[in-house]
This record gives structure tokens, sequence and C-alpha cells, in this order.
């Protein structure tokens, strides 16, 4: 099971960041170009699963991954065209979500392997916390160090945009 969670983990990321496409789609008054993007999707994923079974469980796995990040970017896509901006600065706004999930990702595999290599004996619930800790200790480092490199006026833009509200944005820490 190991070598298919590792896909269908990463495949939610797309997904999570997808999932709010559609109802702003929706809200635009645009389902048709939700509806669009879906049914091409799902088109490709069933010609990719069919593809992809002659190999192996694994190999689809990673073929649904995919399928979901092309969703994602096609569901992405369609947003910005309805709402006027452009892909790059979504992309800009998106930046600080990506550096912290590295740092979280190297403070884990840091943490993981410090642990490892002096055999520390814990039991389960500690290991987790002591983890846990590490990542919140590396990105609160982090946001506190160099909050530009996380946090930009992008962000505030994008979601004055989505939200039609400036003058709730603008109170934002970073907006200032």
């Amino acid at each position: 099971a190991q070598l298919l969670l590792t896909p269908l983990a990463l495949a939610m990321i797309p997904h999570s960041l997808m999932a709010i496409a559609g109802p702003m789609l929706g809200g635009k008054g645009e389902p048709l170009a939700e509806l669009t993007v879906q049914a091409a999707t799902a088109t490709l994923l069933v010609f990719a699963l069919v593809i992809a079974a002659n190999f192996s469980l694994v190999v689809l796995a990673w073929t649904v991954c995919a399928v979901f990040l092309v969703r994602f970017l096609g569901m992405t896509h369609a947003l910005c065209r309805r709402i006027g901006v452009s892909v790059v600065d979504v992309m800009g706004a998106l930046r600080g979500g990506l550096v912290l999930g590295a740092a979280a990702a190297v403070a884990a595999i840091g943490v993981e392997y410090l642990l490892a290599t002096n055999s520390v004996a814990i039991d389960p619930m500690t290991h987790l916390a002591i983890v846990m800790s590490g990542i919140v200790i590396v990105c609160g480092a982090l946001l506190m160090g160099a909050p530009s490199l996380c946090l930009d006026n992008r962000l505030g833009w994008l979601a004055a945009r989505l939200l039609g509200n400036p003058g709730l944005v603008s109170r934002l820490p970073f907006m200032r």
C-alpha cells in the first residue's frame, strides 16, 4: 500500500488547490466553464487509465496524480480568464505556501534523520510531537525572519479580486 499512497497523497495537493475554482466559477455565473474542464479531464482520465492499466497498479496511481494536476491547471486557467488575472499572479500568490511547504518537508526530514541517527526509542505519539515541533519552529522562524518570502501583496491583491472587497483585504498585516 505504501507505493500507492505516495502518488495518491500527492494528488490531493492539486485537488485541494483546485477545489475552490469550481464554486468560484459558479459564483461568477460561469458553471459551463467548470463543466467543460471537468468533462475534458474525465475523458483524459478514462484514456489514461486504460493505458496505465496495462502496466501496474503503481503506474495507475501515478496516472491519477498526473490527471489531477492537469485538472488543477485547467480549472485554474479557466478561473483566471473569468476574473481577469494571469496564471503568473496566481502562482506568485501561491509562492508563500510552496516555500512554507518545502520548509516543513525539510524540517520533517531533518528531525527524522536526527531521531534515526541517535537511535532514540520513543513511542509514536512522542515521535510525531517532536517532528511537528520541528516543523512549527522552522516555519515560525521563516515567517518571522523573512516574512516577505512567504507573504506578499499579490496574495492580498488576489484575495481582493476574488472577494470584491479591497477594504477588507487591505487590513491584513502583509498588505501594508
